[in-house]
């Protein structure tokens, strides 16, 4: 009996779908590829950078889904004020095979010493205003502020030269003792 009443219901559902006109073009339609999200760094450290000095590193993102895939990008940086993104709050559409997007994060060190921030990256398949399948990535940075080192300039100076004499007592070659 449930058999029956299964086929029944998919007898219902086929003649449905044929009288709204839906034809097989829409039924057949390919969806689009998954992208997938790649980064070439987790980590940067941007060493000692000089006290007031920006100091630029680039991170790139890439879709290595395939040719109709397309991932929406948005990144920023949050922890301490000394590292800075290119264009905060900005959506980037990475469409097709091996398309990529360089992240431009500048130090720029107000003061001395060591400091940490982190760099999100959402990634997902639809505008991330939809929040359906996001994902985060997250890139650790790190740099240390200090003042430039002056070293002094070597000098080389000729020690003082000491005259050699003869002892008035003994005469060179008189052979007197």
């Amino acid at each position: 009996m449930k058999t029956k009443a299964f086929k029944s219901i998919l007898f219902v559902l086929a003649a449905l779908l044929l009288a709204s006109g839906c034809n097989d073009s829409i039924l057949s339609e390919e969806v689009p590829g998954q992208p997938l999200f790649q980064i070439n760094a987790d980590f940067i450290d941007f060493g000692r950078v000089e006290l007031n000095e920006p100091y630029t590193q680039q991170v790139w993102v890439r879709n290595l889904g395939p040719q109709d895939s397309k991932m929406y990008v948005y990144y920023y940086v949050e922890g301490n004020a000394a590292f800075e993104v290119d264009s905060p709050e900005k959506e980037v559409v990475l469409a097709g095979t091996r398309s990529s997007h360089p992240i431009q994060i500048c130090y720029h060190p107000q003061r001395t010493g060591e400091v940490q921030g982190t760099l999100v990256i959402y990634h997902a398949n639809r505008t991330l205003t939809d929040d359906i399948n996001v994902q985060t990535h997250r890139v650790h940075l790190i740099g240390n502020a200090g003042f430039k080192c002056i070293t002094p300039e070597p000098s080389f100076t000729q020690p003082a030269t000491k005259q050699l004499t003869a002892d008035k007592n003994k005469a060179i070659g008189r052979g007197e003792d």
